[in-house]
């Protein structure tokens, strides 16, 4: 069984699937930030789109505990606020020159493409999760009768 819509949206075009199964693990298996840095960022840019997909899976890589600020290290809270500030601005078509220069100097190198990247990706997929609802009124017949028969989540 699919572990969720996601998924199952995403197999329907194998190429489509693969891409999104390697980016998942470079994005989260691989990331040169910080996870925990990541999944807040993930859930910034939620907020900032306004998709309630992510709202509800607030996450600290498993445990379903939300990650909270005081569970960050100093370096971590840091990176998080910044990371935050630099997604919400990107969703706002906010961003300068300014903000990326302040970036590249509080992240490595590796840190900051890992940080762009990610924007991009989470930005476009909530996106995608939007258009899908990702939920049990998800517009796409197949999707929403495998969710309603209760063989996807």
């Amino acid at each position: 069984m699919p572990e969720n819509v996601f998924q199952v949206f995403m197999a329907s075009h194998q190429p489509i699937s693969e891409l999104v199964t390697n980016a998942d693990d470079v994005l989260w298996n691989r990331s040169a930030l910080p996870v925990r840095v990541k999944e807040r960022l993930r859930i910034a840019a939620a907020e900032a789109i306004g998709c309630s997909y992510c709202a509800r899976f607030r996450t600290d890589g498993g445990s379903g505990a939300p990650i909270a600020e005081e569970d960050l290290s100093p370096e971590e809270k840091a990176k998080s606020e910044f990371a935050n500030r630099f997604v919400t601005a990107l969703v706002r078509g906010e961003e300068s020159d300014e903000l990326t220069g302040e970036a590249q100097k509080i992240f490595s190198p590796a840190e900051f493409t890992d940080l762009v990247f990610s924007c991009g990706w989470f930005i476009g997929m909530q996106h995608v999760g939007r258009l899908m609802h990702w939920d049990n009124a998800c517009p796409v017949a197949p999707i929403r009768e495998m969710v309603e028969a209760g063989a996807a989540a």
